[in-house]
């Protein structure tokens, strides 16, 4: 009701607060058994490292986490399960609910925003709250699991659910418990793989904690207020903590392109997609023209994210390959703090793609993806012809293709209530059918089985899928046999963000035609006047996929590639160098090396560097263009920048990274005179004396619109305000002079201040005297 329909908005995330209160607060959950001093003993509280927080004294974190206390104590005794009874006994949840998962948000009923700096300022009322930096806060919606399910095979009072943590029943995603058992999620945390480091992650040296690399930290304000502090260099109560970009990014770049392209005036306008997508909510229950709308710029830099976040999340490694065998081994390593890939069951898959060559032609693969059909082939399922006749059943494998089963990496759920061994149904699943998702570092796997997050093969757990080296390394050593005498073989890892086969079960389910799982009397759609309103979504999300299917975002993407033999022929363009950065007021200069003597160099594109990650700002289509200005932007705060160059058909690696921070710019008044109809330092008692300074700013550039404050002193002292500069910077001020002669006598005019927006005065007051007579 009410705000609900606001959805999941920064309002929503910042008045979720900690079930574990109690707990987090005596420091012995999380952030503990650290040897913060290195002295060899283990603390029992880790204020400083985990928490970021001085703790010295008259610091803010401590006071303001006792009333954040106060208040969520509070707020528990109000907190009932179904059946009535108190949620919390003393201020603790049940025993064995130790996590708060799959959507349990605790929500509070006040407005208090509840954010992660005890030294943060703003307009409405703030509660300080360690949970927002915790990782049991990305436990809420990162461990899912089907509660109904839950609830109905284990009937009783008070529910399930409402006493046991989520990983404990029916599995649907275990991505935080993944990263629980890895290395990360272990106290003190982890050194992250050089790997993942040279891939865009230069920063991150070490994660204990999601947010360490799904919320970055730069340099800025986390609030665009007077008072607000820039992020870590004027926080003492914080100071190792940076800004956290509120990126959020995951592997997901095909909505948000989808949504993009079906708004017109974005840069990947399709007008098939608009119509689609624009067909209004009395058929599809969806009215992009309402609230907000739709940036399409900002949706397509984060499809870019996540596409960046795709490339850091693996590395392939130590290919080798026996032209006289035909034994080929590599290793796929994964640089993240869970499964590769995560594991929501809607058709995602990352898969391994072989590809041997002879002289350039190639002469066998593995795991062939059939772009016409949008599929990879071999694949075991009872397709559909497309009603509108664009797509067909996939062409089947070739002599000298291959598909191996073990190198498509995925979930598959398997129901006993639908009778299928593999299903997309997730919420009638009761089991994993396949589960072979590359572990994280240090996975614990002897601890896996409690959080239901053993590897699967054909249904059955399989404790010993990987090695210990390969759960200690966080990889997948892989060695299989193909065809001998090639001269060099390329390794390619590609993520699909979901699949065809995932695409025509939604349109099937939900026209009620096809492939069915279900007896035709559970599908509710086709039947009930409300659930009856979604049912052009199957047609829509169908036309949409074969629409776009080979495009950015919905084809399968290349996250890593290596080859044994000869090079691939990769692109070949230079990479330029960024040579300056240079401040000004609310704009940064942009200078880097031309690389127009290479004929095939077309032009440079500009880029934020955001913690690693790119974000488009300007495309450069001259190739002897080597500046570019960036305006409009926010003195104070540090702006980050990388270029690459563009070569015929392929851009180069980025350049290095330079940063700057645009800030008021200085004001300087170089001189002051006084004058009448001619300039002179003597004048009469009653004549009009006109004062002429001029402006111009650290550059020594006369700068316009600035205003000159001028005091005066003598006999008879007065104040005076310039006119506004020209643009030649001259400001004027008169004065009109008594005629008695109590104004006689000499006189001195200084200037006490000089003032324009974004700009600060240098404080130098230049003179001039004269006399009135």
């Amino acid at each position: 009701t009410g705000a609900d329909y606001d959805g999941v908005q920064c309002d929503f995330c910042h008045r979720m607060w900690d079930p574990h209160f109690e707990t987090t607060y005596a420091g012995t959950r999380e952030g503990g058994d650290v040897d913060i001093n290195g002295d060899g003993t283990i603390d029992d509280q880790d204020w400083a490292l985990y928490w970021d927080e001085t703790n010295a004294s008259g610091t803010p974190s401590q006071p303001a986490a006792d009333a954040t206390y106060a208040d969520e104590a509070g707020t528990a005794q109000s907190i009932l399960q179904f059946n009535g009874d108190n949620f919390f006994t003393n201020n603790l949840p049940p025993t064995n609910y130790t996590e708060s998962a799959s959507g349990q948000f605790f929500i509070s009923p006040d407005a208090a925003k509840r954010a992660s700096f005890a030294d943060a300022e703003a307009r409405h009322q703030m509660f300080y709250s360690r949970f927002h930096k915790s990782k049991y806060m990305c436990a809420t919606c990162h461990d899912v699991s089907n509660p109904i399910l839950a609830n109905l095979f284990n009937p009783g009072d008070p529910l399930h659910t409402e006493q046991n943590s989520a990983y404990s029943y029916f599995h649907v995603e275990r991505t935080f418990s993944e990263f629980m058992l890895s290395d990360y999620g272990q106290p003190g945390g982890a050194a992250t793989n050089p790997e993942f480091q040279v891939q865009g992650a230069p920063n991150i040296t070490h994660a204990a904690k999601c947010q360490d690399c799904h919320m970055r930290d730069v340099v800025g304000k986390g609030a665009d207020l007077k008072n607000a502090v820039v992020r870590p260099s004027e926080s003492f109560e914080h100071p190792n903590s940076g800004q956290p970009l509120h990126d959020l990014t995951g592997g997901n770049a095909w909505v948000s392109w989808v949504l993009a392209s079906a708004t017109p005036g974005s840069p990947n306008f399709d007008q098939f997609n608009a119509d689609q997508l624009n067909q209004g909510p009395a058929v599809l229950t969806l009215d992009l023209t309402q609230g907000e709308g739709i940036d399409p710029v900002a949706l397509l830099a984060g499809a870019d994210r996540a596409k960046q976040q795709l490339l850091l999340a693996a590395t392939i490694k130590n290919v080798s390959y026996s032209a006289s065998s035909g034994a080929l081994s590599f290793q796929v390593q994964n640089n993240g703090g869970h499964k590769l890939i995560s594991g929501f069951p809607e058709g995602r898959r990352m898969f391994v793609n072989i590809k041997a060559f002879t002289d350039g032609n190639l002469i066998y693969e593995v795991n062939p993806y059939d772009v016409a059909n949008g599929t990879l082939k071999g694949l075991s399922y009872p397709y559909q012809p497309d009603p509108n006749g664009v797509l067909q059943i996939p062409d089947p494998l070739g002599a000298n293709e291959a598909y191996v089963d073990e190198l498509v990496y995925e979930m598959k759920p398997t129901s006993t209530l639908t009778g299928e061994a593999k299903t997309f149904h997730f919420a009638l699943a009761t089991g994993r059918y396949k589960d072979n998702r590359i572990p994280p570092k240090g996975f614990r796997i002897s601890d896996a089985a409690s959080r239901i997050s053993v590897p699967v093969e054909g249904g059955v757990e399989k404790p010993g899928y990987f090695t210990a080296a390969e759960y200690s390394g966080g990889y997948d050593d892989v060695s299989l046999t193909i065809p001998g005498g090639a001269d060099s073989v390329e390794v390619n890892l590609y993520y699909q963000t979901t699949s065809r086969e995932y695409i025509e079960f939604l349109r099937d389910e939900i026209n009620g035609t096809g492939n069915l799982t279900l007896p035709a009397s559970a599908y509710v759609v086709q039947t009930d006047a409300f659930f009856g309103q979604l049912r052009a979504w199957g047609d829509t999300i169908w036309n949409l996929w074969t629409q776009n299917m080979n495009l950015d975002g919905a084809a399968p993407f290349l996250m890593a590639q290596a080859v044994a033999g000869a090079p691939p022929t990769g692109c070949t363009a230079p990479t330029p160098t960024l040579l300056s950065t240079t401040p000004g007021n609310q704009q940064i200069d942009l200078t880097w090396s031309n690389l127009s003597s290479d004929p095939e160099v077309t032009g440079y594109t500009v880029y934020y560097d955001l913690a690693g990650k790119a974000q488009w700002i300007a495309d450069i289509t001259d190739p002897t263009g080597t500046t570019y200005t960036d305006v409009g932007l926010t003195n104070g705060l540090e702006y980050c920048y990388k270029v690459s160059a563009s070569y015929l058909d392929c851009e180069s690696v980025f350049s290095n990274i330079l940063c700057a921070i645009p800030k008021d710019q200085q004001l300087n008044s170089i001189g002051v005179s006084a004058l009448t109809t001619s300039p002179g330092t003597v004048f009469k008692a009653g004549d009009l004396v006109t004062f002429e300074a001029t402006v111009s700013d650290g550059n020594g550039v006369a700068t316009s619109g600035a205003v000159v404050t001028l005091a005066i002193t003598g006999p008879n002292s007065q104040t005076l305000a310039t006119e506004p500069s020209n643009q030649d910077g001259l400001a004027i001020a008169s004065w009109q002079t008594n005629k008695g002669k109590k104004s006689r006598g000499d006189y001195t005019a200084t200037v006490t201040g000089v003032t324009l927006p974004n700009y600060v005065w240098d404080g130098v007051g230049t003179s001039t005297t004269f006399t009135i007579q």
